[in-house]
This record gives structure tokens, sequence and C-alpha cells, in this order.
């Protein structure tokens, strides 16, 4: 009888804590944050194109690749073109954040978002910075789409920039670990050489 009641109790202790953990998960009410480490975006020698890449780590262990494409252009409408995409093999991408900054004082770039592919997205926000310099693009809860690798694509109109910072920040957390968030963030000076600068 004794026996039958610690089973039941551990049954039941075990039942509790997966429900609060499922509960605060649904919430978002993740219990610890890790800062993914990475060694920030490296050039790929990729032939007529501007590619960056970064890796996101967690224990040693790659959780996230991130590239960036910005050597695919118009030059004839003084538009370049940009790719971003952020791919993980388990785990889900929560939360994603691009900022893009002008490196020289005084130059100006109209961003324009190409519509994301034909799977509905949540709400994004698509705004400037309070100093006016930066351009900001950001999705607080990716839902579903961050289940697999997330894209998005512009075109940018440069005046009298050469370069930008790109900076970007994200969310995710990993398959067996329901209450960590991690976090992951790096930051690169990006050249804008091959479109027609005014």
């Amino acid at each position: 009888m004794k026996r039958s009641i610690k089973i039941a109790s551990v049954v039941l202790a075990v039942i509790f804590v997966l429900t609060i953990g499922i509960v605060l998960y649904d919430a978002g009410a993740f219990v610890s944050t890790e800062q993914l480490q990475t060694e920030g975006f490296k050039q790929l020698s990729i032939p007529d194109s501007e590619t960056y890449a970064a890796s996101f780590y967690s224990n040693k262990v790659e959780v996230a690749h991130v590239s960036v494409d910005v050597g695919l252009v118009m030059p004839q409408q003084g538009l370049a073109y940009m790719q971003f995409y952020i791919s993980h093999e388990v785990g889900m991408l929560d939360s994603l954040y691009l900022e893009f900054t002008p490196t020289n004082p005084g130059a100006f770039i109209q961003w324009y978002l190409e519509r994301p592919g034909a799977i509905p997205w949540p709400l994004m926000v698509f705004q400037t910075s309070s100093d006016a310099r930066s351009t900001i693009v950001g999705v607080d809860d990716l839902g579903s789409i961050g289940t697999g690798t997330v894209g998005l694509a512009f075109f940018l109109r440069p005046y009298q920039a050469t370069s930008f910072w790109f900076e970007l920040n994200f969310t995710m957390h990993a398959s067996g670990s329901l209450l960590t968030r991690q976090v992951g963030s790096a930051q690169i000076e990006l050249p804008i050489t091959l479109a027609n600068a005014t």
C-alpha cells in the first residue's frame, strides 16, 4: 500500500512539474537565459558576391547559422538587393530583430522590404530609430514561422552611403529545454560597393 502511494506521489509530482513548465512556456515565461557564442560574421569566398555568414553555438554545438548576401544588385535603378537567412536544425526561433545604420554621418539609405513567402507572417515591426538614422525590422513572436529557416529580402537605395552597419538580435529555445531562452547577437559593417550610391 505504501509503495503504491509513493509511486502515485512521484507520478503526480512529475505531472505537476511538466504542467507548470508547459504553462510557463506558453506564457513566454522563460526561467533562464543563455547567451549563444559566436565568432561573428566572416566573408565567404563566393565569386561575384558579397556573402557573409555567422554560426551560433550552445556548449560548442552549432544551434543556428546566419547568412547575409549583399551581392545581388540592380545598378541601373540605383538599388542594391540584400538577402538574409537564419537556419537551425533543432529548437524554435522565437523573435528576430534586424537593424541597418549607414556608416558615414550624413548618409541615408531607403529600405524596401520584399514581401515574405506565401506563408502568413505574424505582425512585423518596420520602423525608423528615434534618431532617424537606423531602420529596424523585427518580429516579437515568430510562432510557427520559427520552426524552420527564416529569410527576408530587401531592396536598398543608398544616398551618399557606401556601407552600413548590420545588427542582428534573435531569441530561440532548444527542443529539450522549454524554460531556457537562448539569445544571439552579432554586428558587421557591410559594403554597398556594387550599387549606384548617389
